[in-house]
Formats: structure tokens, C-alpha cells, sequence
């Protein structure tokens, strides 16, 4: 496999998960510790690289579909 691919695989994946993260922490904020040790991250990890993203309460409405059960 090329390289390109295995980096756009990876840079995928990667996106994802921080989407799964932010979009966990912003549907529970009550269960952000737990969040952040489910994906394997410190608090230090999660709150400089992962947090902070600007979702409006419609979107957070529409994430709940995806991320219910979660809890």
C-alpha cells in the first residue's frame, strides 16, 4: 500500500476519534473525566487538544442521535 493511503487512513482515524471525543464531552458534560479516560487521554490531553469546539445547542441535539447509549 502506498504511503499516501496509509497516511490518509491514519489522518481519518484520528479525525474520528477526536469528533467521537468532542462530540461525547459536549452530549455529557456531567461525564467528561469519563470521556477522557475512555479514549485513553489525561485531562491535560484532552482539555488542550480535543475541547473548546463552538457547538450551538441544535448541534448538540442532532449528536445525541449518534452518541446515545454511550452512557
Amino acid at each position: 500500500m502506498s504511503e499516501g493511503v496509509n497516511q490518509a487512513r491514519e489522518s481519518g482515524s484520528k479525525t474520528l476519534r477526536k469528533s467521537w471525543e468532542c462530540w461525547l464531552v459536549a452530549s455529557y458534560p456531567e461525564r467528561v473525566l469519563e470521556v477522557f479516560l475512555s479514549q485513553g487521554h489525561t485531562q491535560m490531553t484532552a482539555l488542550s487538544h480535543y475541547l473548546g469546539l463552538p457547538f450551538t445547542q441544535g448541534d448538540k441535539g442532532a449528536m445525541l442521535e449518534y452518541v446515545r447509549g454511550w452512557a
